[in-house]
């Protein structure tokens, strides 16, 4: 890959969605491979600080950003009243990404087994689940990534 490559993808910015419960440390592994890939990843933490208008600024780095990483989980897919009273806000951000104009493509990637939500249902995901081959999934969301960002979604057979 040329310097050309790299610097293109340096101003790309990646929105890093994910369920804090369950799938931080996958988040924590898949920030730090795309930021050696060369990308800049927007994730809430460490970028929202305390007293700051939170649902503001998810809304403003969805903007922001040229593609969202859905990393999918039982947490981050919940609804009201399957753990909690509200909605996951990652359900929203999918929502938006996909939905606000211009949208955003969304890059799914299984962090904990379960069902993806309806709103990205179709499109294949990436599975991170299973430790052994993180190496080879990490490749294969980089090749999702480069995909979205011209435009091709892969969709489930």
């Amino acid at each position: 890959m040329g310097s050309d490559d790299d610097a293109e993808k340096a101003r790309l910015q990646v929105f890093l969605s994910y369920g804090r419960r369950d799938a931080a440390v996958v988040a924590d592994e898949v920030a730090g491979f795309l930021v050696t890939e060369g990308f800049r990843v927007w994730r809430d933490r460490p970028e929202i600080k305390p007293g700051m208008p939170f649902l503001e600024e998810i809304e403003a780095a969805i903007h922001a950003s040229d593609v969202v990483v859905a990393l999918l989980s039982p947490h981050s897919v919940r609804r009201a009243g399957d753990a909690d009273a509200l909605d996951s806000v990652c359900l929203d951000e999918l929502s938006f990404a996909r939905f606000s104009k211009p949208a955003r493509p969304i890059v799914p990637a299984m962090a904990v087994a379960c069902d993806p939500p309806m709103v990205i249902y179709r499109q294949d995901y990436v599975d991170l689940t299973k430790k052994a081959e993180r190496a080879q999934a990490l490749s294969r969301l980089r090749d999702g990534i480069a995909d979205a960002l011209e435009g091709r979604v892969r969709y489930r057979s």
